[in-house]
């Protein structure tokens, strides 16, 4: 618990450092999760200017991007300032609606300088890991392996090119007597897993074929995955149909639908076998499995069933040439409508349940005081808040439901929690808490209690 309270705490520390506001035009008091830089931020047309307030000095401070407005402020004796503290209030006037970032864009030297990245590919060849170090002598070095189930073999001998940044732009190059290759890439943004640039202006003599202009976007993840990690990473939230069934892959599990007569089933990942995916059933098919794998053309499945003697055998295969495509919300709840038995009928989380709602946690060990408070917005972003050491901390997450459980994770990492409701008296909920961690192992496991309510009770909640 300790160990989980520490990541969370941590985790809160980092979350805070981006924010995103919605600007609307005239007066607003806003607060700052991180430090801000003025003039960096708020250098908008669409911001008039913007003040704060000194407790300590009792004095007041301003900026606007405007110049007669600044020399106004100058003229008046006005203090300038550059920076807005954590924590710290300000008002802000717009003359109209805008978004802000107050989550300045890393220098992308920064950004690569002496680490290691890794990008990921599953094709018809198997299943593939880059490994790139930017060196900081401008030297770049790139390992190519391929993945064999759970072990990554067949690397090949490291190639070697150059970098550097121009404009805000990565640079490869290399020339000798052979051969000679550049290409550029430029910084779209990064998330809790790495970062994603754009590859252009790709020029090499000794494969022509590779040339191009505007190429494609590659993802770099700042974590060393295992090759089923990889695999699921290709699936998870795209759909595929093999003849009358549809699979549905989400993070946990794998929803096939039925066109026909059979009802919806729910599978597990099964891991890697022979590079195909496995998806393993439970119950009245256990030691029933497919297996998925692409071609050339799409995806194969190949079913293995029992026979009438007990034993596993491949009872034939499919192919699809429909390629993965994302789903929505409403096509897994349509397909879970038509489960042979819905789970918890009466207890069950749903979405119209908690959008833009706010719950209040409680322990039934600290007496029935609050422990922490969860607000649930309607684009399947959460905001968590807790006291820790008797300081108030802030948490930003995901959410969503599944199969009539509520499953949320912070906005930085892919551990997650899943919730599922036991029982109900007189407006209290009491629920199974399971925490997982970011590879699907259970970590731990308690039951609490909630409630909902129009506002956090801040004061009185106990340190967790």
């Amino acid at each position: 618990m300790k160990k989980r309270l520490a990541t969370l705490t941590a985790l809160a520390i980092t979350s805070l450092s981006a924010q995103t506001i919605d600007i609307v035009p005239g007066w607003q008091l806003l607060g700052s999760l991180s430090n801000i830089n003025v003039s960096q931020t708020f250098n908008k047309s669409c911001i008039d200017i913007v003040w704060k307030f000194d407790n300590e000095a009792k004095s007041w401070s301003a900026y606007s991007p405007d110049s007669s407005i600044q020399n106004l402020l100058h003229s008046k004796n006005l203090g300038l300032f550059e920076i807005i503290e954590k924590g710290k209030g300000y008002w802000l006037k717009a003359k109209s609606s805008c978004s802000i970032d107050t989550a300045p864009t890393p220098r992308l030297y920064d950004l690569l300088a002496g680490k290691t990245f890794y990008t990921y590919q599953y094709d018809e060849w198997g299943i593939w890991k880059s490994a790139y170090h930017f060196g900081k002598n401008g030297i770049l070095s790139v390992i190519d392996c391929q993945g064999h189930n759970e072990k990554w073999q067949d690397c090949e001998e490291p190639w070697i090119t150059n970098w550097k940044i121009e404009n805000d732009t990565l640079k490869l190059f290399h020339k000798d007597t052979n051969c000679s290759f550049s290409a550029e890439a430029k910084y779209l943004g990064s998330d809790i897993e790495g970062f994603t640039l754009h590859i252009q202006n790709v020029v090499d003599s000794c494969d022509p074929s590779e040339n191009c202009t505007e190429c494609e976007n590659v993802k770099f993840y700042t974590t060393n995955k295992t090759p089923f990690e990889v695999l699921k990473l290709a699936f998870v939230g795209k759909k595929l149909q093999f003849g009358n069934e549809t699979f549905y892959f989400r993070q946990n599990d794998i929803v096939i639908a039925d066109s026909g007569d059979d009802p919806t089933k729910i599978a597990s990942y099964g891991g890697i076998v022979d590079n195909k995916l496995k998806v393993s059933y439970s119950g009245d098919e256990e030691g029933e499995y497919d297996l998925i794998s692409r071609n050339s053309n799409g995806f194969t499945i190949e079913f293995f069933e029992k026979s009438a003697d007990g034993i596993v055998r491949a009872n034939g295969e499919v192919s699809a040439t429909t390629p993965l495509q994302e789903f929505s919300q409403n096509e897994i709840e349509n397909a879970l409508s038509d489960l042979d038995e819905p789970s918890n009928p009466g207890l069950a989380f749903s979405e119209s349940m908690l959008k833009d709602k706010m719950l209040i946690v409680y322990k039934p060990k600290e007496n029935s005081k609050p422990s922490y408070c969860i607000t649930f917005y309607n684009d399947g972003i959460l905001t968590f808040i807790w006291r820790k050491n008797d300081e108030i901390l802030q948490l930003n997450g995901n959410w969503y439901i599944q199969e009539g459980t509520l499953v949320f994770s912070p906005e930085d990492n892919n551990a997650y929690q899943v919730w599922k409701i036991i029982s109900y008296d007189n407006g209290l909920y009491t629920y199974k808490n399971n925490w997982y961690l970011s590879d699907g192992t259970l970590d731990d496991t308690d039951t609490r209690q909630f409630k909902f309510d129009t506002h956090c009770p801040i004061d009185e909640l106990v340190n967790d």
